[in-house]
């Protein structure tokens, strides 16, 4: 039983992937992420595509809605506390996904002057 653990894929690897790519900076900031995804899981189908691309758009959506743009400024611990109900949601996103989003979203709040 443990030779079969030690062979099997990681659970969430395709989904931890796809929204890695979500994630990039530089030429693929904001682009769609299937045709780089399909590249490196040359089996999935148009629907399951579809589906990773909704899913990492969905993501980063609940991490907009962690904060109140109508609101008071939130400081860095807030932020953190906050993101983390989205990590709680999406219990399989892995720590390096989760460093990107704490690190890109402190970037764009402070950038639009809501984080302090």
């Amino acid at each position: 039983m443990l030779f079969l653990f030690l062979f099997r894929e990681k659970p969430f690897k395709i989904e931890n992937y796809a929204l890695k790519l979500s994630l990039e900076w530089g030429e693929n900031y904001e682009k769609e992420i299937s045709a780089r995804l399909l590249k490196k899981f040359p089996n999935l189908s148009k629907e399951q595509l579809e589906k990773y691309e909704s899913l990492c758009k969905n993501i980063k959506q609940d991490c907009w809605n962690c904060v109140d743009y109508d609101g008071n400024q939130i400081s860095s611990k807030e932020l953190v506390e906050a993101i983390k109900k989205v990590f709680s949601k999406y219990t399989w996103i892995n720590k390096s996904n989760q460093n990107s989003l704490q690190s890109q979203f402190s970037y764009y709040l402070w950038k639009d002057g809501i984080l302090k």
